[in-house]
């Protein structure tokens, strides 16, 4: 593949990017990942560049501004971050981040055949501070191998906006069984799940505290007494 310069990009692939990152981190969740879209982040691409966004989109690095990313293959996409959305542990609630450092790194990449070009792998590794309490601060670390980006990494841990019946002593259990859902584990997403109710049919004071009850037989009190 030739040379791809920075005169030769469509205008709006780095905005482009810079929206399908925002996407990525205000809706996805840890080890989640989709595709950059051409339809979703590239509304305004003719379709005579779709096919230019897509090559340059595999094999061109993302930069940062005042970064110095660059491929032997050209110059990188200079992107200027975006606001996010995510869940601040001060204020209680989701809110707007504003960047405030990005750096890439490059990944090795594994041996090809001569004249064959592998997809542009990078880690980025992404600062926020939250724009309501501008105190918290949340550190992505987000993987790309071409057009796919991952939520590799996040700190502090992700928190969940918890529905209001759920009782407060078991925020912690249902955050987690949610986390780790979305993460790909569901096994130990349905024990947390499972611990959330059992400790909730143990706060029905339905038995004698001083009495050993298993879960099966707190939930078939907890449906005797409805």
């Amino acid at each position: 593949m030739p040379p791809v310069y920075m005169d030769q990009l469509p205008a709006n692939v780095a905005q482009g990017v810079a929206h399908a990152i925002k996407r990525l981190l205000s809706s996805k969740h840890l080890y989640q990942n989709f595709k950059i879209s051409v339809a979703e982040d590239f509304s305004n691409a003719t379709e005579g560049q779709i096919s230019e966004i897509e090559i340059k989109l595999r094999f061109t690095d993302i930069a940062f501004t005042g970064g110095q990313a660059m491929r032997t293959a050209g110059e990188a996409l200079q992107v200027n971050l975006l606001n996010c959305e995510t869940y601040c542990t001060r204020c209680g609630e989701r809110k707007a981040f504003a960047p405030l450092a990005a750096v890439p790194s490059a990944l090795d990449q594994p041996a090809l055949p001569h004249g064959a070009h592998a997809p542009a792998s990078q880690i980025l590794h992404l600062k926020f501070k939250c724009q309501s309490c501008q105190t918290e601060q949340v550190d992505f670390l987000v993987t790309r191998k071409g057009e796919r980006l991952t939520i590799a990494g996040r700190w502090p841990i992700e928190n969940l906006s918890i529905p209001k019946y759920i009782p407060k002593e078991l925020h912690e259990f249902y955050s987690k069984a949610i986390i780790t859902y979305h993460a790909g584990f569901t096994l130990a997403a349905l024990f947390y799940l499972r611990v959330v109710i059992e400790q909730f049919w143990r706060s029905l004071n339905l038995v004698e505290s001083t009495q050993r009850t298993t879960g099966d037989e707190y939930g078939s009190l907890s449906f005797a007494s409805t």
